[in-house]
Order: structure tokens, then C-alpha cells, then sequence
């Protein structure tokens, strides 16, 4: 089983290698300016795919684990919600029409569509997902999981060899494309026998349990955007954007490594518990933990000699900020892992008191940041993020400790030896 976890991550790191892949050509092709105008673009893509979401993926595994729903009826639910999300993006366009200029960093009403329809791709390859999660393998689970980026990176090169900065169009592509492959991935799981067998969704569940997921994921997508926003505000030009969205890709270099093995430890504790056994996570979550400090030391050495040698000057203020995420990482992991472990065990309200807890931290580290004035913008915001997820890692440890306390935690009690 071991073999197949580290194959899966392989697989999946080549989604990481991709979103970094694209982040460099950026950087070398066309600049910081191009670098922030892509990350607004991503960004508000991320925020309206976490939207959108609204936490069913983490709900349809619930029922289909835990309550014995079926496969073929949630899959039709999920082809429905797609469709109510394409028509609302057309009128959201038929909007834009009427008010040109109401999205300042798309050209056009007809870029936001391609904006609109790369996220609603995205979203329903991310509910394609949960059934191959479920009922697939965890291979297949990783090459479905990986097509978003690898298919963006396509279409950007493409972009930049055209030497345009449309980026929204990229995401159209990407999100069409990973919409069909995952429809091509389901077909030999609905000849499986026991696709159609179970029952109807329970809407209220579905409904609840996908609100408290929700709000984890909205959490961690308004992080980056609110502070794009913020930081524009506080008066940071299109080069400091550039530089800010340059270093969070040091900061996904441990997030993303965590979205991978999150849903899969989710899946499992999930599955554990409703057939009424125990899944101890312990020594996975440590071992995690240290690999990821010995990752961070390491790029605090290199980082500030690696960026200026391989990008220029034009990127030695983004050295600071590097630094600050690189030390924020070990912080990442073990708040991914956390908050999957308490989605997994079903304590979906203790998550969504954590996601709040990032919500509100993420407005009120930054802007005494800024104004304390820790080096420049880019600086300040990048230790802003290293204090959030401090003080959500001492949130995910409490959380867990309450678990134990009231015998509802996966993760197993230390045994006292005896004297």
C-alpha cells in the first residue's frame, strides 16, 4: 500500500512540477508585471472554484462512505450543478455587457466567460474526482488529479509563445479539458455492479456536511486574493504583486504536496469510520512533519543565493518574502493533514471553526504587518502568512487534543508502560 501512496504522490508532484513550471516561464519570459497579472487571474479563478465547490467533494464521500449513498444518483446531481453553474456564468456575462469594465483585470465580458468557464470545468472535474476517489484507484485518482495543471501549463506555453498575457483563456482550456478526461475517467467505474446500488442523497446531509467543508476551502482560497487586495490598497504597483505571487510559489511547494496525500488520508479515515474501525495517523503525520522541516531549512539556505543567480535583480526583493514562507511550510503540511484528519473522522464543525479562525487571521496579521512596516510589502505580507498558519497550527493541535479528551480522535492514544 506504501508503493501505491508513493507512486500516487509521484504522479501528483507532476501537477506541482506544472503550476511551478508556469510561475518560471512567467518570470522569464515576461516579467513581474505579467507574474501579478497572472496571479490576479488565478487567483479569483481559485476563489470562484472554492466557491463553487461549496464543500461537496468532502460531502460526497461522506454519503458515499458513511451513508451508503449512491454512486450514479450523486454523479447526475453533480452534472446538474454544473449546468445551473454554466447558465449563471452566460448571465453573468450578459451583466458585464451592459457594464463594460466591472472586472478591471479582464479585457473583456468575453474573457470573463473564459474565466467563468475555465472555473466551472475545474469544479466539475473536482466532484469527477470524489467518485474516483472513492471507487477507482488511487493511480487513477492521481492522473485525474493532476490534469488541471498540467493541462493549464500547456495552454500558457502557448500563451507565451504567442506573447500574450490573456491568461483567462488558458483557464479555458484547462478547465474544458479536465472536465472531459474526467468524464472519460468515470466511464468504466459506471459498469462497476455497485455503481447504481444505495440510496437517494440526503439533501439536509449533503447540504450541512458540505457547508462545513465549504468553509475550509473558501478560507484557504480568500487568503491569497484578500491579500493581492490589501496589498494593492496599501499601495503596492503591479511589480510588487508580481513579486508577492512569485514567492507564494515557495509557499506551495509545501501546500501542494499536502493537497495531495489530504484527500486521500480523508478517503481512508472516512472509510475507517464507517466500517467502525480505528486509523491511527500518528507517525505518517511526524513523519510528514519532519521531511517537511528538513525541506524548509533547505530552501532557507538556498533561496536567498538560487533567486537572484537564476532570475535576475529585478527578483531580489522577493528574497525576504521567500525566506518567510519557506519557514511557514512544516506549518502548511501539518495544517492540511490536521484539517483532513477532522473532516475525515466527521468533525465537520471543528473545521469550520478552524477555516473562520483563518478568515479572520488573515486581515488582521497583514494589515499590522504592513503598517509595522517589516521590510517592504512583499516582506511583511509574506510574514504575515508565516503568523497565520502559526496560529492555525496551535488551533488544528488543540482541536486535536479535544478530540482525545472526548474519545472522538483517530489518532491513537500514547500506551503507558508499565512499571
Amino acid at each position: 500500500m506504501r508503493l501505491r501512496l508513493a507512486g500516487s504522490i509521484a504522479i501528483q508532484g507532476l501537477g506541482a512540477a506544472s503550476t511551478f513550471a508556469i510561475g518560471v516561464l512567467i518570470a522569464m519570459l515576461q516579467g513581474p508585471e505579467a507574474q501579478g497579472r497572472y496571479g490576479l487571474v488565478r487567483s479569483a479563478a481559485d476563489l470562484l472554484l472554492a466557491l463553487a465547490l461549496f464543500g461537496l467533494p468532502q460531502s460526497l464521500v461522506h454519503l458515499m462512505s458513511q451513508r451508503g449513498a449512491s454512486a450514479a444518483g450523486l454523479e447526475r446531481l453533480s452534472l446538474r450543478y454544473a449546468g445551473a453553474l454554466l447558465a449563471l456564468a452566460l448571465l453573468a456575462c450578459a451583466v458585464a455587457l451592459l457594464a463594460p469594465g466591472m472586472v478591471s483585470w479582464v479585457d473583456s465580458p468575453l474573457g470573463l466567460l473564459a474565466l467563468l468557464v475555465g472555473a466551472i470545468g475545474w469544479v466539475l472535474q473536482g466532484l469527477q474526482r470524489v467518485f474516483v476517489l472513492c471507487r477507482g484507484s488511487a493511480l487513477q485518482f492521481s492522473w485525474l488529479s493532476v490534469t488541471p495543471s498540467l493541462s493549464l501549463f500547456v495552454a500558457v506555453a502557448v500563451l507565451l509563445l504567442l506573447g500574450s498575457q490573456h491568461y483567462e483563456w488558458a483557464l479555458a482550456a484547462s478547465g474544458a479539458v479536465s472536465a472531459l478526461l474526467g468524464a472519460r475517467q468515470l466511464r468504466p467505474l459506471r459498469a462497476q455492479a455497485g455503481w447504481r446500488e444505495g440510496g437517494a442523497a440526503p439533501m439536509g446531509e449533503l447540504l450541512g456536511a458540505g457547508a462545513h467543508a465549504f468553509a475550509q476551502s473558501a478560507a484557504l482560497a480568500l487568503q491569497p486574493w484578500l491579500t493581492l487586495l490589501l496589498l494593492r490598497q496599501h499601495g503596492a504597483s503591479a511589480a510588487d504583486i508580481g513579486h508577492f505571487v512569485f514567492a507564494a510559489y515557495v509557499y506551495q511547494a509545501f501546500a501542494l504536496p499536502a493537497s495531495f496525500v489530504s484527500p486521500l488520508l480523508f478517503a481512508r479515515i472516512s472509510q475507517a469510520a464507517g466500517a467502525g474501525r480505528p486509523y491511527a495517523i500518528r507517525a505518517a503525520v511526524l513523519q510528514a512533519l519532519a521531511a517537511t522541516a528538513a525541506g524548509s531549512l533547505l530552501c532557507v539556505v538556498l533561496l536567498p543565493w538560487l533567486v537572484p543567480r537564476v532570475f535576475g535583480a529585478a527578483y531580489a526583493p522577493t528574497v525576504t518574502a521567500c525566506v518567510w514562507m519557506a519557514l511557514a511550510g512544516p506549518l502548511v503540511v501539518l495544517n492540511r493533514l490536521g484539517v483532513s484528519v477532522l473532516l475525515g473522522w466527521g468533525r465537520f464543525r471543528a473545521a469550520s471553526v478552524h477555516a473562520l479562525w483563518r478568515a479572520l487571521l488573515v486581515p488582521a496579521c497583514l494589515l499590522p504587518c504592513l503598517v509595522a512596516g517589516w521590510g517592504s510589502g512583499v516582506s511583511a505580507a509574506a510574514a504575515s502568512w508565516l503568523l497565520v498558519e502559526a496560529l492555525c497550527a496551535a488551533a488544528v493541535l488543540v482541536m486535536w487534543k479535544q478530540g482525545q479528551a472526548t474519545g472522538s480522535s483517530p489518532l491513537p492514544r500514547p500506551v503507558k508502560d508499565e512499571a
